[in-house]
């Protein structure tokens, strides 16, 4: 028995002798030869699968619906069906008629063969190679006070048409082209016009010719903004002042004074004025005609456009006054 208050543990046991060799465990097996159990379950389908499923039965099922009703569908029923289609296709043709003309001709080009639509773009390229071209020979302020112009005058137009049902604009086309082809007395706008400037010019035909573009180019007056509409339409650009209309296209003449001359609009006497001095300022004997046409045509033709042929042939003259005969075209 120990002096001590308590006894002592009793000491470890001794650990275990170190064997003389070391065998490692079992390798563990590749997964190349593992083996599947001989039975195995899926896995339940997951919520994603099953919604699918879901709706592809959803969906046959609103597709069974829907043909079972039209089956049971009493005829006028049906019949109101399609009334109320027509309708809607009515409806859609009358916004189409009400929209912007950019987007009504992005709609046209959007439907013209390729081979068109590329004349178009060679077309606007000379457009804009004109307008470029013009631009380089005028003041900086000139240059600018145009293109502010521009702007208004394409903001104004933009609204006019954006407001305008498709039918009237191309009623108002079709009516450009008749006026414009027409003589002067045709027209009740260039009448008015021509008539007025004539008055002011003393019956000279040159200054005639002055005021009346002064008027189209200037004027507030409704003829003269229909005469703009008008020429814009045809391609024409306005000269401005007392100048006249210049066409968007250039001509490919041998130099700038030839292009300029071919491309103006010019006022024509179906009956010269060597042939018949009286009619010059007359409304009924004027009409447009390009600067090309003018130069080409000459006075060798009469109002109705039939060569002139023979000594004083078809020329309506005094019987005391000798019009020298006209020189021959050439072949």
């Amino acid at each position: 028995m120990s002096d001590l208050p308590f006894d002592p543990p009793e000491p470890p046991d001794p650990p275990d002798p170190i064997p003389d060799t070391y065998e490692p465990p079992d390798p563990v097996k590749s997964p190349s030869t593992w083996e599947p159990p001989e039975s195995w379950d899926p896995p339940a389908a997951s919520h994603q699968t099953a919604k699918v499923e879901d709706t592809q039965l959803a969906n046959q099922q609103i597709d069974k619906v829907r043909d079972n009703q039209l089956a049971h569908q009493p005829m006028d029923k049906v019949q109101d069906n399609m009334l109320a289609n027509q309708q809607i296709d009515k409806v859609r043709d009358n916004q189409l008629a009400h929209q912007p003309m950019d987007k009504v001709q992005d709609n046209m080009l959007a439907h013209q063969p390729m081979d068109k639509v590329q004349d178009n773009m060679l077309a606007n390229q000379q457009i804009d190679k004109v307008r470029d071209n013009q631009l380089a020979h005028q003041p900086m302020d000139k240059v600018q006070d145009n293109m502010l112009a521009n702007q208004q005058i394409d903001k104004v137009r933009d609204n006019q048409l954006a407001n305008q049902p498709m039918d009237q604009v191309q009623s108002d086309i079709r009516q450009y082209q008749t006026d414009f082809a027409n003589r002067f007395s045709e027209s009740e706008h260039l009448r008015r016009l021509w008539e007025a400037a004539a008055e002011e010019s003393d019956d000279r035909y040159s200054d005639a010719r002055a005021s009346f573009w002064r008027s189209v180019n200037n004027d507030a007056s409704a003829d003269a903004a229909y005469v703009r509409k008008m020429l814009d339409a045809a391609g024409y650009d306005l000269g401005g002042e007392d100048r006249a209309p210049m066409h968007r296209l250039e001509t490919d003449a041998d130099n700038q004074n030839l292009d300029r001359s071919y491309r103006a609009l010019t006022i024509d006497h179906a009956v010269p004025q060597s042939r018949s001095p009286g009619d010059a300022i007359r409304a009924e004997n004027l009409r447009f005609m390009s600067g090309w046409d003018n130069s080409v045509r000459g006075a060798r033709y009469d109002a109705a456009d039939h060569p002139y042929s023979g000594q004083h042939a078809g020329i309506n003259v005094p019987p005391e006054k000798d019009v020298p005969a006209p020189d021959k075209p050439n072949p």
